[in-house]
């Protein structure tokens, strides 16, 4: 089920680290990119700006796999053991992270599709339904990208806690940075 991330992370992962599947992982960050890129042409009407968000949501998921991958055979080189996840894990894990944008994109591609169906009075109640089931879903992804880590690198309590914090930082700043050089390749 795609929303067992969502309520049950630690099942989720486990299972995909029981499991990892290269191909799904690939294609679930393939359709996340591909359903917010229609949205972002269906609201824009701007080809490139569909296609940089496409780029750019596929270039996020590759930064989020190899910053996992990366804290994860970090921590093993402390430990010395050797049993840290490949990288077809940690694609495999974040790849059930990504279901969550998956679904966010879907819900936000439905919101375009129907917004000039809805009467005027009905928007307002139709906007804040959807808003509040992406906040939901952010909400979803900050508390399953922590449990994410946590299955990935075993760490527990405020280590863990750093570490994530360190992920999402490093996610969001290498991102920033290739965004920054892709819009000035398209300018």
């Amino acid at each position: 089920m795609v929303l067992s991330v969502v309520f049950s992370p630690t099942k989720a992962f486990a299972k995909a680290l029981e499991s990892p599947n290269g191909l799904v992982a690939f294609l679930v960050a393939l359709f996340a990119a591909i359903f917010f890129a229609i949205a972002s042409y269906l609201l824009t009407l701007e080809p490139i700006i569909a296609g940089f968000f496409l780029v750019l949501n596929f270039v996020q998921w590759l930064v989020l796999v190899f910053l996992v991958w990366f804290f994860s055979v970090a921590h093993d080189r402390k430990k010395k053991s050797h049993e840290f996840a490949s990288f077809v894990e940690c694609a495999s894990v974040v790849s059930r992270l990504w279901q969550i944008n998956l679904i966010s994109s879907v819900i936000m591609l439905l919101l375009v599709l129907i917004t000039p169906f809805i009467p005027a009075l009905a928007y307002l109640a139709v906007l804040i339904i959807f808003g509040v089931i992406l906040v939901v879903l952010f909400v979803g992804w900050l508390v399953a990208s922590f449990k994410m880590l946590k299955a990935v690198t075993s760490k527990k309590g405020l280590n863990l806690f750093i570490n994530w914090a360190i992920v999402l930082v490093l996610n969001a700043l290498i991102v920033s940075f290739i965004s920054g050089i892709l819009l000035k390749l398209i300018v």
